[in-house]
């Protein structure tokens, strides 16, 4: 009996917190490399080797073998007002945090592509530290979410081509709270697949759909509890992702690209968290969200190419009660822009920067009566090399 008290506290104050995974998958960038354009165009793109990661079906486009590295920075700001008094706000609890990914496309016969992914496709570092208003709550925590992406292509005939893979997550989660008296260590492997197909109505416009499945994790670890060592398990879910995109040449130097789509976060309905035999759920009232970007590419001489990109993706979650301080989720805007540069027959080098504004969402869930206000910087360089 003396053991039930102290766990059911861990539980109730886990729970503030526990939404992490589900919020930080929110960060695109991270796994695509179509930043450039604001993510439009991403499910017909075959520009370089992420393709085998962004819609597998686009591969038969590559008729060489690529492989394609990404060294990428983003710099987090979260940043917490609080409407009752300013000692109990928090300066940026984010920070700078570099990031990579590789790709590998390579072709098995003249119909036939295989692709491999390695990316990040979550991950953040927040630190409150002990004097803002939920430091019960939250302290600090860090967040890695890498997946493997083995993929295949198969090239119907000259206008329509299909693609699958699997989906193999890692996901480590580290946080403190109760005012650093606690602390969850925890990590999980998950497994979700996904498909698309692409259709060249002609060489100047061209259509694809590509679909991620759900992965649904389950993060095992231990609490750390004053003096208790308590195992734990935290279910958690990555929503499935639907997008179709768009390709159209309107003129030689000019190229028009564009995405729409539907994340399904209803799916994280609840977030399930048990501490040995004692199991609590706590609603997470997401919903699903839209999402729309639209871009362009200049060809201004056959080796450099400028690109620019708009984006927007509604929010999952509107009501404050319901906020938590992990990642305060609101809509996102994106305005990003880049470059291409075919250095040679073989290499062919992306810069590009994005800036994403995540809004000003209200919490109020108790012990945060406020408001954020969150955004994020990225700059990376892709590098393709194709033989």
């Amino acid at each position: 009996m003396s053991l039930i008290l102290p766990k059911l506290s861990a539980l109730t104050l886990a729970l503030f917190t526990s939404n992490t995974y589900a919020a930080a998958t929110l960060v695109a960038e991270m796994s695509h490399l179509n930043v450039a354009t604001a993510g439009a165009g991403s499910a017909i793109l075959a520009e370089d080797a992420s393709t085998a990661y962004s819609n597998p079906a686009a591969m038969t486009y590559l008729n060489n073998t690529h492989i394609s590295v990404n060294l990428a920075t983003m710099a987090l700001n979260v940043e917490y007002q609080d409407d009752r008094n300013s000692n109990l706000s928090s300066n940026n609890a984010g920070g700078v945090q570099p990031y990579g990914s590789v790709y590998l496309v390579t072709p098995i016969n003249d119909r036939y592509r295989m692709g491999l992914s390695l990316v990040a496709t979550g991950g953040s570092g927040l630190d409150y530290g002990n004097e803002y208003a939920g430091k019960l709550g939250l302290n600090d925590l860090t967040l890695s979410v890498m997946q493997f992406n083995p993929s295949f292509s198969y090239k119907v005939n000259e206008k329509l081509s299909l693609g699958a893979g699997i989906q193999i997550d890692r996901a480590t989660f580290e946080q403190r709270f109760l005012a650093k008296q606690a602390s969850i260590d925890s990590t999980s492997y998950a497994v979700g697949y996904n498909f698309g197909a692409t259709y060249k109505y002609t060489e100047d416009n061209k259509f694809g759909v590509t679909y991620r499945s759900k992965i649904e994790h389950d993060l095992e670890g231990e609490l750390a509890l004053f003096t208790q060592q308590i195992d734990t398990r935290i279910g958690l879910v990555n929503a499935a992702k639907l997008e179709v995109s768009g390709f159209h040449q309107l003129s030689q130097p000019l190229a028009l690209v564009w995405s729409v789509g539907k994340e399904f976060w209803s799916a994280n309905e609840v977030t399930r968290l048990s501490v040995d035999d004692i199991q609590v759920s706590k609603a997470r009232n997401f919903e699903d969200v839209w999402f729309a970007s639209l871009g362009s590419k200049i060809a201004v001489s056959p080796k450099l190419t400028f690109e620019v990109g708009l984006g927007y993706t509604g929010s999952p979650l509107d009501d404050a009660t319901f906020q938590s301080t992990d990642l305060p989720v609101d809509k996102q805007i994106r305005y990003s822009t880049g470059a291409r540069y075919l250095w040679n027959e073989s290499i062919n080098l992306n810069v590009y920067y994005s800036y994403v504004d995540y809004g000003s969402p209200k919490i109020n869930n108790g012990a945060l009566q406020g408001r954020y206000d969150n955004h994020n910087h990225f700059v990376g360089i892709t590098l393709d090399y194709q033989f």
